[in-house]
């Protein structure tokens, strides 16, 4: 059987969300993840740069969620290219906490 990588097919996006609104002109980057057969889990350091952020006062004390999905890259024979494959919601703070936590 041949195994196809994640990163053949499929980027990933991510979002950052304060009290369930986008922060606006957020930027979160992250290296090329490669996920080897077999395993499960690999350690990824993300970068959020929210300094060009219009409502990044927000950030002092909402409710902050990091949105990550998982995209086509291009078409293939079974979904064309922009199709969601995956997302994930991780809650890095909730309202009335002071620090972020993931």
């Amino acid at each position: 059987m041949q195994f196809t990588h994640l990163h053949e097919i499929a980027a990933l996006s991510f979002e950052l969300l304060v009290n369930g609104v986008p922060l606006a002109d957020c930027h979160v980057t992250c290296p090329r993840v490669e996920l080897a057969p077999q395993q499960q889990r690999l350690p990824v350091e993300l970068v959020i740069d929210y300094s060009a952020a219009s409502n990044a006062s927000t950030l002092a004390s909402g409710e902050v969620w990091l949105v990550v999905r998982a995209r086509t890259t291009h078409d293939l024979p079974w979904v064309g290219a922009g199709h969601e494959l995956a997302f994930e919601q991780f809650c890095l703070r909730q309202a009335g906490t002071l620090a972020f936590a993931v």
